[in-house]
């Protein structure tokens, strides 16, 4: 019997992507960017969303999402809506580990996303108050 010249799969552990040898630590610091950071940004950008819409509703404004119209005026909102987004990394954690690049530019156009619903959401503000 001979040694076989096929290649052995091996677990993202141990891959060597781009042929460079990484060590285990090089590849939990690409899973923690490709989570933990475009997770954090978009909770950010959805505690900003939620702080938002509550100051507006607070202030005359209707939240048109008939899902959360309910309590958008609560101190709820801003909770839940980071709560999601904890929720959202909890449950792209096993994803991770094969796609990081999808889990990353997922989290990444969602912000974009609800980013430009909040520059949106200021402009309606800014244009009915003055």
């Amino acid at each position: 019997m001979g040694l076989s010249t096929k290649s052995v799969p091996v677990p993202i552990e141990h891959a060597d992507h781009a042929g460079r040898g990484r060590s285990r630590c090089d590849v939990r610091r690409e899973l923690f960017r490709s989570l933990i950071v475009p997770a954090f940004v978009f909770g950010v950008i959805e505690a900003l969303d939620g702080l938002l819409t509550t100051w507006a509703v607070n202030n005359g404004f209707s939240e048109i999402n008939p899902l959360s119209a309910g309590y958008a005026g609560s101190w709820l909102f801003p909770i839940t809506k980071v709560l999601a987004v904890v929720a959202a990394a909890a449950l792209l954690w096993p994803a991770v580990k094969k796609h990081p690049r999808l889990v990353k530019y997922g989290f990444v156009a969602v912000s974009v996303f609800v980013g430009f619903v909040v520059l949106t959401n200021l402009y309606e503000i800014a244009v009915s108050v003055t």
